[in-house]
Parts: structure tokens; sequence; C-alpha cells
């Protein structure tokens, strides 16, 4: 996966993120998805990685 064209989202709490990103499916490569993951922050200054709890994966 290539995680260069990701995006993250930090709420105003410091608390909840939200990763977004594309990943072309290798057997179609006509096919792009889009994924969509949510967790949360660990550590008192993000010096963890943040846990991630659900990721959503849409087509189009």
């Amino acid at each position: 996966m290539n995680s260069t064209n990701d995006f993250w989202l930090i709420d105003s709490n410091f608390v909840g993120v939200m990763r977004f990103y594309k990943d072309r499916d290798y057997s179609d490569k006509s096919i792009d998805y889009m994924f969509i993951e949510e967790g949360i922050i660990m550590g008192i200054h993000g010096e963890n990685p943040p846990l991630m709890k659900t990721r959503k994966k849409n087509c189009y």
C-alpha cells in the first residue's frame, strides 16, 4: 500500500483520529478503493501510533 496519498483528521479534543487513503485492487487495476479508518490517539502527546478501531472500504 502506498501511504503517500493518505490524509489524517484529528478531532478538537485530540482524542479521535480518522485516516483517508486510496488503493487500487490488484486483481483489477481499473477499480479504485477509498479506505476510511477511525481510531483513538494513544499517549499524552501522541508519542505512540494511533490505535485504529474500524475500517470502511468504498469502491468508486
